[in-house]
């Protein structure tokens, strides 16, 4: 029975939500639940190609009274047509894949540490809760119109919890942003990186090649966290950073915080 559930991660016809699956494999304990995670889990890049099927343009220009980043309208068309595919209660197949690892990390966080990559999934994840819940009467790459209110409410507010822990709360040394700063300046990275710091430099390589309103927040939103004690010499590598940036990629905008 576990190993049906296991398979039926992503399958929106599957009467059991993605926490259900989560607690049906922990009937046998911690110790079996730990140990069936990795059959469970989504791997990295299948939740890749499913992210980028999916639209990456804002839902409707509108938004860009409320959020940053939404490029201009002659860029981009308005979301119509059919919901995506989703199960009884609103989640597609991205969103159930990403919201069983959410609901995983959100209770083991030192398996969420050592699984940063999962944090760019969790972040698109909830953009795409956010716009279904200010534009509900368009359609939504990860989710139908059904989905409840507080099912996306929910997922907003796990997410902001693991991003504040993840880039503030569980680092030690903020010595990885000048490594990662100093490494993307310089074109080549440091043979030392690693965690956060490879985080960061592939989700910039990743907005560079995707160049889409989606990632481009997504960068937005870890810089914010990540910057907001930046010294003024840091503050202005990144500025020299996000100029060079720029002249090839339009949806890049950093803006770091200064200390004072």
């Amino acid at each position: 029975m576990r190993h049906d559930y296991l398979r039926s991660v992503y399958n929106t016809h599957f009467k059991k939500s993605p926490q259900d699956i989560l607690r049906a494999t922990a009937i046998g304990g911690i110790e079996e639940l730990m140990a069936g995670l990795d059959d469970l889990l989504p791997p990295s890049r299948h939740l890749d190609d499913l992210l980028c099927n999916l639209r990456l343009d804002p839902a409707i220009p509108s938004l860009a009274i409320i959020r940053p980043l939404i490029p201009p309208p002659s860029s981009f068309d308005v979301a119509e047509g059919p919901d995506c595919e989703a199960d009884q209660e609103g989640l597609g197949v991205y969103a159930r894949g990403v919201m069983v690892l959410l609901y995983s990390y959100a209770e083991n966080r030192d398996l969420a540490r050592t699984n940063v990559w999962a944090l760019r999934h969790f972040l698109a994840l909830a953009i795409y809760a956010e716009e279904l819940l200010e534009v509900p009467s368009l359609p939504n790459p990860a989710f139908s119109r059904v989905a409840a209110k507080d099912v996306l409410q929910d997922v907003i507010i796990k997410v902001q919890q693991l991003t504040a822990y993840l880039l503030t709360t569980s680092v030690a040394d903020d010595s990885w942003r000048v490594d990662v700063v100093t490494s993307l300046l310089n074109g080549k990275r440091s043979s030392s990186s690693g965690g956060l710091s490879t985080f960061t430099i592939g989700l910039i390589e990743q907005v560079q090649k995707e160049d889409d309103s989606v990632h481009a927040r997504i960068l937005h939103t870890v810089l914010q966290h990540v910057l907001r004690d930046a010294s003024k010499e840091e503050a202005d590598q990144w500025l020299s950073l996000a100029r060079r940036l720029e002249r090839n990629c339009k949806s890049i905008v950093l803006i770091p915080r200064t200390s004072s």
